[in-house]
Formats: C-alpha cells, sequence, structure tokens
C-alpha cells in the first residue's frame, strides 16, 4: 500500500525533489506550478468546437451505462474503446457536453502526468524530461487539430504517443524492458488499435520491435519461462477483449459491424490516394507509397522557408533529424523502426496536406511532436563533437530545426490564443447544452416511449429521455448498401415503433441524401407516421407556435405516429410547441 501510494505521488511531480519534506521546498510549488498551468492549456481547449463523431462516442457512453454494449446493444463500426473512455467520462458529466469536455479534459491530463511519471521513472528523469516540453506543445496544439476531442483516433495517437517514446528511450540508450515495461506496452498498444483498426499496421511495427529488444535482452534464455509470460503479457489484451465478444456473444456482430461492413460498404480508407482495396499487403503499399511521395514533396519545401505555414515542415524535419541521429549512433534497427513508425502513421493521413481541424493526423503529430521535442536537445549535446564533419551536419540541422521551431510554436500558440482571446471575450462561439430538437422531443414523449432523430443526430440523441427503437442509431448510404442491415433495421423499427420521428430527409452525408439512399425508410414513414404540414383536422392545419427555424422545422421534420396522432398533436398544443391555423382562411381587410 505504502509503495502504491509513493507512484501515485510521483505521478503529479514534474521535477524530482531530495527530500522527504518536499512541501517545504521551492520545488513543491514549481511542481504546483507547471501542474496548473498544463492543465489551465488543457482546460483552455475544452469549449472549443464539436464534431459529430465525438457525441457518437458520448452517445455509446450513455447507452453502456444504460446496459446497451457496443454492436449488440449498438450498431458501430468503431472500435470499442472510445465507447468505454466516453463511458468513463458520462460517469461524471452525466447528460451535459460541456460537462463531458471538462471531465475529458481531467481524464487526459491524468493520463499524460501518469505517461511521463512512467517514463520518468522506467528511463530516468533526465533522458524523459523532454516528454513534459512535449504535453505543453500537445496542449497547445490540440486547439489546432482537435486533439482536444473524444475521437478515435486521438484516443489512438495519446496511447500510442508514450509507448514510442519509451521503446525510443529504452534502445537508444541499451536499456532492458521490465515487466513494468512489457504491461504498458501491451495495454497501451492493444487500446490503440483498438480505438482505431487503421493503426493496426502501425501496432503490428511496434509489436515486432517490442520483441526485438526483448531478444536483444534474452536470446541467451530464449526458452525460459520468462519468455512464455512476455508473449502472455503482449497478448493478454487480446485474450481479454475476444472473452469479452464470446461472453456478451457479440463475436459475430463486431466481425460485421467493424470488418466486413467497413471493407465491403463503407469508405476503406487508404489515405487520401483514392484508390480502394481490402488486400492487407497491397493496402500497406498503398499506404508507404502515398507517404514517400509527399514526404520527398514536403522535404522539397523546407529550404523555401515558408514561416506562414511552417508546422508540417517542420515535423518533416524533425522527423528526418532524428533519423540521421540515429544512424550516426549506428542505431540502424532503431532507426528502420522509427522510419516504419512514421510511414504507418499515416493510414488515414497525409505529411503533406494535414491542416487545421484534421484529427485524422493526430496519430502522425504527436509521434513527430514527441520526436522533434527529443532531437533538438539530443543534437544541440552533439555540438561538442570534436569531429569536424559531423558537428558541421549537427550545427547545420541545430540551426534548421530551430528556426522552424520557433516559427512553428509561434504558429500555434496563435492559433491557441487567437481561440481563447475571442471566447474569453464573447467574440466567438463556445460549446454550449443548447439542444434545439431533443426538448421538444422530451416533452411530447415520456421516457417509455420509443423515439428517434435521424439521419445522423447523435449530440441531440444524448439528450433524449425515450428509448432508441432499433441499435442502428443512425442511417448512413453504406448502410443502405447492406441487405442484413436495412433488414434488421426495419424489423426493429416496425417492432418498436417510435410515437414521434424527427427526420430530416434532405440531410445530405458523403455526398448523398435519405431520398437517395434510404427510400426504403421514407416508405415506413410515409406509411406509419404523418406530418404536421400534411395532416388536416378538417379545415383545420397545425404550425409550429414559434419563430420558423429552418433547423428544427416541425412541419416536414416531425413525424407523428399515425396512432397516436390524436394525442400527441393535443400534448403539443397544450404545451404551446404547434397552434392551429384555418385553411382557406380569408385575410382580413385593414
Amino acid at each position: 500500500m505504502k509503495s502504491f501510494l509513493h507512484d501515485l505521488r510521483d505521478i503529479f511531480i514534474l521535477v524530482p525533489y531530495e527530500t522527504k519534506r518536499f512541501w517545504q521546498k521551492p520545488i513543491f510549488w514549481g511542481n504546483a506550478a507547471l501542474l496548473f498551468l498544463l492543465y489551465a492549456i488543457f482546460y483552455g481547449n475544452t469549449l472549443h468546437e464539436s464534431y459529430p463523431d465525438e457525441f457518437d462516442n458520448m452517445l455509446g457512453g450513455k447507452l453502456i451505462l444504460h446496459g446497451s454494449l457496443p454492436y449488440i446493444g449498438f450498431f458501430s463500426h468503431h472500435g470499442p474503446v472510445s465507447y468505454f473512455v466516453g463511458a468513463i467520462v458520462y460517469l461524471f458529466s452525466g447528460m451535459s457536453f460541456v460537462r463531458f469536455r471538462i471531465v475529458y479534459s481531467i481524464l487526459l491530463f491524468l493520463f499524460s502526468l501518469y505517461s511521463f511519471s512512467f517514463i520518468k521513472k522506467s528511463a530516468g528523469f533526465v533522458k524523459a524530461r523532454f516528454y513534459l516540453i512535449f504535453l505543453f506543445i500537445f496542449g497547445i496544439a490540440a486547439t489546432y487539430f482537435w486533439g482536444h476531442m473524444l475521437i478515435a483516433d486521438n484516443i489512438a495517437a495519446i496511447f500510442i504517443a508514450p509507448v514510442f517514446v519509451l521503446l525510443l528511450l529504452k534502445a537508444l540508450f541499451s536499456q532492458p524492458l521490465t515487466r513494468r515495461d512489457t504491461v504498458f506496452i501491451s495495454i497501451l498498444t492493444a487500446l490503440t488499435v483498438l480505438s482505431s483498426v487503421t493503426y493496426i499496421y502501425l501496432v503490428g511495427i511496434f509489436y515486432l520491435f517490442t520483441v526485438y529488444l526483448y531478444w536483444l535482452e534474452n536470446r541467451r534464455k530464449l526458452f525460459a519461462r520468462g519468455t512464455f509470460w512476455f508473449l502472455i503479457t503482449l497478448a493478454a489484451p487480446y485474450i481479454v477483449f475476444a472473452l469479452y465478444l464470446f461472453v456478451t456473444r457479440s463475436f459475430s456482430q463486431w466481425l460485421y459491424q467493424s470488418i466486413v461492413f467497413n471493407q465491403k460498404y463503407y469508405i476503406y480508407y487508404e489515405g487520401s490516394s483514392g484508390q480502394v482495396t481490402t488486400n492487407p499487403i497491397r493496402f500497406g503499399i498503398i499506404i508507404a507509397n502515398q507517404f514517400f511521395n509527399n514526404f520527398h514533396s514536403l522535404l522539397n519545401q523546407s529550404f523555401t522557408f515558408n514561416f506562414v505555414y511552417p508546422l508540417n515542415i517542420t515535423l518533416a524535419l524533425g522527423n528526418v533529424a532524428l533519423i540521421v541521429y540515429l544512424l550516426f549512433k549506428r542505431k540502424f534497427t532503431l532507426a528502420s523502426f522509427v522510419i516504419l513508425a512514421f510511414i504507418f502513421a499515416n493510414g488515414r493521413s497525409n505529411p503533406l496536406t494535414s491542416g487545421e481541424k484534421d484529427y485524422q493526423s493526430a496519430v502522425y503529430i504527436l509521434l513527430s511532436l514527441a520526436s522533434f521535442c527529443f532531437v533538438v536537445p539530443a543534437i544541440f549535446t552533439e555540438l561538442k563533437e570534436r569531429e569536424y564533419n559531423r558537428r558541421l551536419l549537427f550545427s547545420a540541422l541545430f540551426v534548421l530545426l530551430s528556426i522552424y521551431g520557433f516559427f512553428s510554436f509561434l504558429f500555434l500558440m496563435n492559433k491557441f490564443t487567437v481561440k481563447m482571446y475571442g471566447k474569453y471575450m464573447g467574440t466567438a462561439p463556445l460549446i454550449y447544452d443548447r439542444p434545439q430538437i431533443a426538448p421538444i422531443i422530451n416533452q411530447v414523449s415520456s421516457k417509455n416511449d420509443y423515439v428517434w432523430i435521424g439521419p445522423l443526430e447523435f449530440g441531440e440523441l444524448t439528450y433524449v429521455n425515450g428509448k432508441l427503437p432499433s441499435k442502428y442509431q443512425f442511417l448512413i448510404p453504406a448502410m443502405s448498401k447492406s441487405d442484413r442491415i436495412m433488414t434488421e433495421l426495419m424489423s426493429e423499427f416496425n417492432n418498436h415503433k417510435p410515437a414521434v420521428i424527427w427526420f430530416d430527409k434532405r440531410y445530405f452525408i458523403l455526398g448523398s441524401s435519405p431520398e437517395k439512399y434510404a427510400q426504403f425508410f421514407l416508405d415506413f414513414l410515409h406509411q406509419n407516421y404523418v406530418t404536421l404540414d400534411t395532416y388536416r383536422n378538417g379545415n383545420i392545419r397545425y404550425v409550429s407556435a414559434g419563430a420558423p427555424d429552418p433547423r428544427v422545422d416541425l412541419e416536414t421534420k416531425l413525424y407523428i405516429n399515425k396512432d397516436q396522432k390524436d394525442a400527441i398533436i393535443a400534448k403539443m398544443l397544450s404545451l404551446g410547441i404547434i397552434k392551429e391555423s384555418i385553411e382557406n382562411e380569408k385575410p382580413q381587410k385593414k
């Protein structure tokens, strides 16, 4: 217990101390100030922007807490980790997107401290102190590429970055992997690939390099008991996940939704080349080919000194500098690992065209930022080398990295401060708990009623009190291509007909609207529901009582169950949501 408390305390110590009475030393206040500043940066990002995928994870977290598990309880072609992280956050935030973001920022802050504490203890403070600088830069940069959002790509990046740093330090300084290191690597790499299967190539490379480091240290006793436990430790998270799938009887659903659906019907990402393939070898070749073509173009721009948009060039130069540094250190295998890591960190991104709001570049950006934060001080120490040619090369690299790093830092700080200033001064929008559709749905239905909002309204569904009629909580074009999904969706909607459905048939997603891809669902609505613009009670029609709102548009987007229309319309009238209007009423003369 005492050891655990020491480990827990060590998480919050950024700069080490040498006395048990650390609270009487100035170093304590230095730690406190650094902790406060780091969280202030993380908190500053919380009120910035929103995105449907994040609401998907928030809704999934809510459904998990209400007893619905991914794949069998609700449909998803994403990995399960983001939903379970969402459930942890939702447990403390409740039905509030603002509180959800704040709680997530605290969770992200604590994990960042934990990862730094682990690397510091495993590799030593002197070797790991650059990672502390990396955490501050990550916090500032997160506003730029939306790294503060709870999205699968961001979670994958946050989990894999400390593993990359740990393996880099262990290999560079020839430190053996401990059992704690193996557990750390095993859990975080598994969480990465179970967040987004796109990074399975990247994680596979990490596993191969981990096994290589273990082999270097234990090749004389390779068939000892320790090797068995090492391999079991790496495989344990996947064994646990497989057991979870079989115990919950969700294996077939997971296989279809996460693998078959993505490959056969959805967009099988291979970067931005536009080519689609389900062959994993060809897919890997496409990623590598695209990376080299774009990375080469990016490096060609390095001497243009584009300080208006310097970030991508800075990251590329930092990555090249790290590889050069490792080659001069004769760490050829480590250099190969780093090269492969940078290549396959771009499964869904492009190092040349990556820009603002590009959360799909999160893995590449974080690995590159960590690389940059490490290599700049490492090269600086090499300037003491007596060999003229080496000192000349490292001097040129250091100057180039320093110049680009300075302007990139200014670039990211400008992005961060401009957004923070606008929100603080009230000139830029914040995130709010202001759903427009869910409150109306909640007013006209009870908690026991089935209700639905579609075709893609995760945010509004999060605030709904009623029950969802189907595990398909959204309807996108790819889903209409699957006979299995259409059959299950319509069966569930027919068995649990919602009292009300809000549905925007002209909502465009991935270049199409429900009028084009979901005629089967529109036929279901036409047969079983009425809308206010078509329903008449004699010569009385019903219209919205409030100011016209194209977003809400109760007259055309609210579908009312025909069997309950009289009761629901009466309730809406009594609540003042709608009002009566006499058709063909002659306008009064003034």
